[in-house]
C-alpha cells in the first residue's frame, strides 16, 4: 500500500465543517427564541431523595395561559396515563407498570428533546437502574464514541466514577446527576451481573480518543506489522487535528470547501474504508490472536468502519445529508452491538429524541420548508421493530441548558400540542403507552399530526405514535448541575 502522508494543515481543512458537532444534535441545541413567559415557581420536593410523591406532592401550579386542548383527548389521557412518583429514589414500585409494556423487548431507547436538563437526566438515570436490576438490561450504549465508551468500560472497575464518564461521555452530560449513574455503574462491577458500558455514535467523545491509534496499530500488527505503523500514524493525526478543532471555536462557514479538501476527504474516507476491508479479511487470523480477548477485532473493526462514516458526516456543507450520514453511522454500531458484540444481552441506549426517533424524515419544523432528515431509529426500527421500545421524553416549561451550557427559557406551548395535553394531567412527571392504545377519539392525537417541541424551544409537527412507542412527560425542568 502507498505510504499515508496526509499533510496537517489538509487534515485541518477537512476536519474543520465538524469543528461544533462534538455535542451537536437535534436541531440547533435549544435557545431558538426569547423567553416567553418567567421560570415557574417548583413546588417543594421532600428532602428524602427516596421518597415516592404523594399525588398532593406531585400537584404541578397552575398556568394561567394555558392553551386548549381536545376535550376527548384529555380525557383519555387523564384515565390512561402513569405516574411516576420520584426522579431519584432507587426504590422501584411506581416503575412496574413498564413490566408488561417491555415484555420481549431487548432494547429500550431513552430519548430527551434537549441535553441540557437535569431532569431528564434523573429520571433516565433512575430507569436504568431499574432495568438493569429488574428487568435484566445489562448493557447501557450511550450516544457517545463506539471506542471511547468501550475502553472505558475495559477499565470501570479499577477507576472512580468521575474518571470512567470523563473516558467516555460527551461533556454536555458531564453532570452531577448522571455521575451517580456511573457511581451505580461502579458498583456492580462487584456483582455477578455488571451494567455494562458502550457507545454507538461515530463521533470522538469523552477524553481516551488518543489510545485509539495505539489500539488500531497493535491489532493490524497482529497481521502486518508495516501497515500498522500507517495506521497508527493516520490516526494518530485524524485525533490529533480533530481535537484541536474541536476546541477552537472555528464556525463551519470559516472553513473553504475547496478542491483540495474534497480530495483530502476521500482519501481519508478511501483510507478508512480500505482498513475496514482489511480487517475484514483477516478476521479469522484475529479472532485467533485474541482468542482470550475476543472483543478486541470485534471493536477495531467496526472503530475503523465507524471513522468512515464519521468522515462522510464531514464530506458535505449540507446539514441534512450530514445528519443522516452519521445516524446511519450510529444505527450501525447499535446493530453490531445487539448482534455481535453482546448477542442475546438485553440494551439501553441513551440519546436525544432526534436519534431515536423512527420516522424523523415525515415529521415538519414549523416554518423550516426543507424536508427532514432520516435519523438512527428509522434504520433501527426497521431492522429491530419486534424488540424494540423507544421512549421519548418531553419538557413543558422551566429552564435548559444548550450545548454549549447557555441557560434560556423553555417557550410556551401551542393549543392541540403534546405538552399542552400532558399539561392538563397537572402532575410533574406521567408516563403514556402509545403501542398499546387503539385508534379512538381520545387518541386521534397521537395517530394523526400533532404538534411537539424538541429543546423546549422548536415546533414540530409529527405523528407520535410513529415517532415513539411511549411519552415520559416533565411538568417543569431545570438546567443540569456541570461538574467537567
Amino acid at each position: 500500500m502507498r505510504r499515508i502522508d496526509l499533510a496537517a494543515a489538509r487534515l485541518r481543512i477537512l476536519l474543520a465543517a465538524c469543528a461544533l458537532s462534538l455535542a451537536a444534535c437535534g436541531g440547533d441545541g435549544g435557545g431558538g427564541g426569547p423567553p416567553t413567559e418567567p421560570p415557574p415557581v417548583v413546588p417543594p420536593v421532600p428532602e428524602d431523595p427516596q421518597a415516592l410523591l404523594t399525588d398532593e406532592q406531585l400537584a404541578t401550579r397552575s398556568d394561567p395561559n394555558a392553551p386548549a386542548v381536545d376535550a376527548a383527548a384529555a380525557q383519555w389521557i387523564a384515565a390512561n396515563h402513569h405516574v411516576v412518583r420520584s426522579l431519584t429514589a432507587t426504590r422501584s414500585e411506581d416503575l412496574r407498570f413498564l413490566e408488561p409494556i417491555l415484555a420481549g423487548k431487548r432494547l429500550v431507547q431513552l430519548g430527551e428533546s434537549g441535553h441540557g436538563v437535569r431532569e431528564f437526566n434523573q429520571a433516565k438515570v433512575r430507569l436504568i437502574r431499574y432495568l438493569h436490576e429488574e428487568q435484566g438490561f445489562n448493557v447501557l450504549a450511550f450516544e457517545s464514541g463506539l471506542f471511547e465508551c468501550w475502553a472505558a468500560d475495559r477499565e470501570a472497575a479499577q477507576s472512580d466514577a468521575f474518571t470512567t464518564m470523563g473516558r467516555c461521555i460527551f461533556g454536555v452530560w458531564s453532570t452531577a446527576e448522571v455521575r451517580q449513574l456511573f457511581e451505580y455503574v461502579r458498583e456492580t462491577r462487584g456483582t455477578a451481573r455488571p451494567l455494562r458500558l458502550a457507545g454507538f455514535d461515530v463521533q470522538m467523545s469523552g477524553n481516551s480518543s488518543a489510545a485509539s491509534a495505539p489500539f488500531l496499530r497493535d491489532v493490524v500488527a497482529r497481521v502486518d506489522a508495516d501497515y500498522a505503523a500507517r495506521v497508527h500514524s493516520m490516526d494518530s493525526l485524524f485525533v490529533l487535528s480533530y481535537t484541536r478543532l474541536a476546541r477552537s471555536g472555528l464556525p463551519r462557514a470559516a472553513v473553504a470547501d475547496s478542491i483540495a479538501a474534497l480530495e483530502a476527504r476521500g482519501r481519508l474516507l478511501a483510507r478508512y474504508d480500505s482498513l475496514t476491508a482489511f480487517l475484514d479479511a483477516h478476521q479469522a487470523a484475529l479472532a485467533a490472536a485474541y482468542a482470550a480477548d475476543p472483543t478486541v477485532p470485534l471493536i477495531a473493526r467496526q472503530h475503523a468502519w465507524s471513522r468512515g462514516f464519521f468522515i462522510r458526516e464531514m464530506m458535505t456543507g449540507d446539514d441534512r445529508v450530514s445528519f443522516e450520514a452519521r445516524d446511519e453511522g450510529m444505527a450501525g454500531n447499535v446493530t453490531f452491538l445487539l448482534e455481535r458484540l453482546y448477542p442475546g444481552e438485553k440494551v439501553i441506549a441513551w440519546a436525544h429524541n432526534a436519534h431515536i426517533q423512527h420516522d424523523r424524515a415525515g415529521m415538519v419544523r414549523v416554518g423550516f420548508p426543507d424536508p427532514m432528515p432520516r435519523s438512527m431509529g428509522s434504520w433501527i426500527a426497521q431492522r429491530h421493530r419486534a424488540e424494540l421500545y423507544t421512549v421519548g421524553l418531553l419538557m413543558y416549561r422551566g429552564s435548559a441548558a444548550d450545548n454549549r451550557r447557555t441557560v434560556y427559557q423553555v417557550t410556551a406551548p401551542q393549543p392541540h400540542s403534546i405538552e399542552a395535553l400532558f399539561y392538563t394531567l397537572r402532575k410533574r412527571w406521567t408516563f403514556v403507552d402509545l403501542r398499546g392504545a387503539p385508534r379512538s377519539a381520545g387518541t386521534e392525537w397521537m395517530y394523526g399530526p400533532y404538534l411537539g417541541k424538541e429543546w423546549g424551544t422548536n415546533w414540530y409537527r409529527m405523528v407520535p405514535r410513529e415517532q415513539f412507542d411511549g411519552i415520559l412527560f416533565v411538568d417543569t425542568v431545570s438546567p443540569p448541575a456541570y461538574i467537567l
